[in-house]
């Protein structure tokens, strides 16, 4: 379970303003290189400079300032990469289909409206990129840095200093309907692990509560931050998935590694000429 964390919310509003500020920095760049040979790719890169490195680079003045590192901050133990990297494995082979089946009706429903739906500029860049080392560096953006940066910053910051703000939810009537009828089943039929993580696991965090309002709420910002109208919806469920994992693994390693792999899932179908996110 993800233990409590202790972010100042002055700094969480730094660190939110820095990066806000590097972002607006890095889309003035990248409109002074409109005339340049190749302004798709550099605007991308400008993009994901401006953003993702250097999120990680005020992540990093964000620990300082709290005294912490970054594996004590994260959760990040090496002994618990192989379950991190199950847990991420089944997460996105479930989220992954979904999502992709959200963005077809996203996409459907901008057009029912009246709008004309378009794919990520990123997609476009990558469709247009054939040059083998700028093809490179977007993988590497999309399936390395981009998952890193982005969880640190949602799962890792925002969602635990939410929690801290909004508190928990409690399922009294849930907790005790496990413990009267689920948990005597399983004992009946003498799965006694099943049995005992219901009485000694879901049964007191359903009552202690669960984080559901900073959970839906940092994956809205996470859906919203990506700018891009048909992945709202999906992006979102996604963050909420990897919210979910966060708070059951206590690692942020799981979340990132599922990022990965769901990035790394969409960067196959552009190549092949299929974009969905």
């Amino acid at each position: 379970m993800l233990s409590p964390k202790p972010w100042k919310l002055d700094a969480v509003a730094r660190l939110g303003l820095g990066v806000l500020l590097s972002m607006s920095v890095g889309a003035l760049v990248a409109t002074l290189l409109k005339l340049s040979a190749d302004p798709g790719a550099g605007r991308f890169v400008i993009g994901t400079l401006s953003f993702h490195g250097a999120a990680l680079l005020f992540v990093q003045l964000f620990l300082w300032e709290h005294g912490l590192t970054w594996a004590e901050a994260f959760g990040l133990r090496a002994s618990h990469s192989a379950c991190a990297l199950g847990a991420a494995l089944v997460v996105t082979a479930v989220v992954l289909p979904g999502a992709w089946s959200l963005t077809w009706l996203s996409m459907q429903a901008l057009s029912w409206c009246g709008l004309q739906p378009h794919v990520q500029p990123a997609v476009t860049v990558l469709q247009q990129t054939v040059r083998p080392a700028q093809q490179v560096y977007l993988a590497l953006m999309t399936i390395a840095l981009a998952p890193a940066a982005e969880e640190v910053l949602f799962r890792g910051i925002l969602y635990p200093a939410l929690k801290n703000e909004l508190g928990r939810t409690s399922f009294h009537g849930v907790a005790s309907w496990l413990r009267a009828g689920v948990y005597p089943w399983f004992r009946r039929h003498r799965a006694r692990r099943l049995a005992a993580w219901v009485r000694g696991v879901a049964c007191p965090g359903l009552r202690s509560g669960l984080p559901c309002f900073p959970m839906v709420l940092s994956s809205l910002l996470f859906g919203a931050a990506h700018f891009h109208l048909p992945s709202f919806l999906p992006l979102a469920v996604l963050g909420l998935a990897l919210a979910i994992l966060y708070e059951a693994t206590g690692n942020l390693l799981a979340p990132v590694l599922s990022h990965s792999l769901f990035n790394l899932a969409n960067f196959f179908l552009v190549i092949v000429g299929q974009p969905k996110l």
